[in-house]
């Protein structure tokens, strides 16, 4: 076991840092630089693949813990070429189910001693060998901590990965972390948790934020392939055709025929999810007595039509498409282009700001 591959220190003068984000069938990059109002977005780039609907073994990778080192590694510097930028420190998010996540509580005890406490302590709530993962934990009260566990394996296919493609991997962190910076805020301004739910194509991931901290966290699969797959074999059509469907008319638009049949094939998936995300929330008002009134939706789900109403509606709180630039200036001419890419991005700039911080 270890800790502290992800606390890597970056040295004392802020450079730029790539913010990576490698999930199911895309890969996203953000490259964040420091300045004197904090960050701004540089370059940015994206690489997605939609042959993973008619071909598993297509995905960049699978929700089993597989992951193609030597292809994503080619992938990933053809993203980063394509940039044009002359940045390779890196920080890279895992997605949620490359890692096990728990609260662990911690008796009154020397900050010393904390390290050694979270490993004894860890061992009751990790599905593997202790030796065989790496834990990150961060302290979300005195006597409470949210820990991470990521399998060995893991680190070392993202560490040949980063090697493939000429990059230098400095720290890895699970999506959640990376979501809860990108939206964090400072704590004197704003401590309200708002809910994050990160529909991606495999799986999504689901977290309670607040002050910059992921509270709580959890994953169904239920997710944009779902959606697409119940398309396909609902109305009969190819996977590529329900794909298109799905992004043009989105989730909600009941009506007559076609469109009254989409919606009654979608609304049970988008509902199996937003179950979890009351779920989550629930969990959260019982540890820590506070309602969650605000959520986000983040990932290429977020930019469904007609999304986030109905999940306002469902969830009864206010929820909006996730737009990670709050921390981030860009330039003005850009915002076209980043509106329907900001929810994709959201982990990736998350993950680029703990580069230069």
């Amino acid at each position: 076991m270890a800790l502290g591959f992800f606390k890597k220190l970056f040295g004392t003068a802020a450079r730029p840092c790539l913010g990576v984000d490698i999930g199911t069938t895309s890969i996203k990059i953000a490259e964040i630089i420091p300045d004197k109002a904090g960050a701004r977005l540089g370059d940015y780039g994206m690489l997605e693949t939609l042959g993973y609907l008619t071909r598993g073994t297509t995905a960049i990778q699978a929700s089993g813990l597989k992951i193609f080192e030597q292809e994503v590694g080619q992938y990933l510097k053809i993203v980063k070429d394509r940039m044009h930028t002359n940045t390779v420190r890196a920080v890279a998010s895992l997605p949620s189910f490359s890692v096990f996540s728990t609260v662990i509580d911690l008796p009154p005890m020397p900050e010393k001693e904390v390290v050694q406490a979270v490993q004894f302590k860890a061992r009751q709530y990790i599905p593997l060998p202790i030796t065989s993962v790496s834990l990150d934990f961060t302290r979300i009260s005195p006597q409470r901590v949210l820990v991470f566990a990521i399998p060995n394996d893991i680190i070392a296919k993202y560490k040949l990965i980063f090697k493939v493609a000429g990059l230098e991997l400095v720290a890895l962190e699970a999506e959640s972390v990376s979501l809860a910076r990108a939206f964090g805020v400072p704590a004197d301004t704003n401590d309200a948790p708002t809910l994050v739910i990160d529909i991606g194509a495999r799986s999504t991931a689901l977290s309670v934020i607040s002050r910059g901290m992921a509270y709580l966290t959890s994953q169904t699969d239920f997710s944009g392939a779902t959606l697409t797959h119940a398309i396909a074999a609902g109305l009969h059509v190819a996977e590529v055709r329900a794909e298109e469907l799905k992004r043009r008319r989105g989730v909600v638009n009941v009506g007559f025929g076609a469109e009254e049949e989409l919606s009654t094939l979608l609304l049970p998936l988008v509902d199996a999810i937003l179950n979890e995300a009351k779920r989550l929330s629930e969990r959260y008002v019982s540890a820590y007595g506070v309602q969650v009134k605000n959520a986000l939706i983040a990932g290429g789900g977020a930019n469904l039509p007609g999304i986030t109403e109905y999940a306002s509606k469902g969830l009864d709180m206010r929820v909006q498409k996730a737009m990670p630039f709050s921390r981030v200036q860009f330039p003005p001419q850009a915002e076209i282009a980043l509106t329907p890419l900001g929810p994709s991005l959201a982990v990736a700039v998350g993950a680029g700001l703990r580069g230069i911080s």
